[in-house]
């Protein structure tokens, strides 16, 4: 057995990854085309920058390597690999966009930078914290969490209309600073959520923690 398979979760049950009964190339294919496309985005939102999208592509060419890997293992480092990566690139695209209307753009990337890894670090500096605020956002147990559970059901359709209409409209009245404000927090809070999710839930299945408490 491979030294990544021993270390991952599948050997400790029957952990296994949800495309496992897919082929390899359909998988690669899949992988490829999505993170092509986020790589391109990187590079062409909010302006065509070649830097950038050279950046993006590399990044999609690695994330796609990490999800045959993490498909052909399910190990432990590959799932965390696949996750980095991908809130890494989203996280990205929100920078250039919330950058481009914040400004001053280094400033705008190092606050945004610094709450990112606060997302990753957490669960592993505060992990009572880290739980209790998956808890409050997977089954509410405060008031304050089941209102905000509540109010985010009631808010997401009127946003995802509202944000449909700002970007096939926005242009059109002048309202393109709207646009990137909106998708870059967006992307900003997908790029958090993703961060602290996988961290969390990995972070006490690392190989060199096992057997430890949660």
């Amino acid at each position: 057995m491979p030294l990544a398979s021993r270390m991952g979760l599948r050997a400790m049950g029957n952990n296994k990854h949800p495309l496992s009964d897919r082929s390899w190339w359909q998988v690669g294919a899949i992988a490829a085309f999505s993170f092509g496309l986020l790589g391109t985005l990187i590079g062409l939102l909010p302006t065509y920058s070649s830097s950038a999208l050279a950046v993006g592509l590399s990044l999609a060419t690695v994330a796609t390597a990490a999800s045959l890997w993490n498909w052909r293992t399910y190990a432990w480092a590959a799932r965390s690999a696949t996750s980095m990566i991908l809130s890494l690139m989203i996280f990205l695209l929100a920078s250039r966009s919330l950058a481009s209307v914040l400004g001053p753009m280094w400033m705008s990337v190092l606050l945004l930078l610094l709450v990112y890894l606060v997302s990753w670090l957490l669960p592993i500096v505060a992990p009572r914290l880290s739980a209790r605020i998956w808890r409050e956002q997977m089954t509410p147990q405060t008031r304050l969490g089941r209102g905000c559970l509540a109010l985010s059901i009631a808010v997401a359709p009127v946003a995802g209309v509202l944000g449909a209409s700002v970007g096939l409209f926005g242009h059109r009245f002048g309202q393109g600073d709207a646009i990137y404000l909106v998708g870059g927090l967006l992307a900003w809070v997908g790029a958090l959520g993703i961060s602290f999710a996988a961290s969390h839930q990995l972070w006490p299945e690392r190989p060199w923690g096992m057997g430890q408490s949660k």
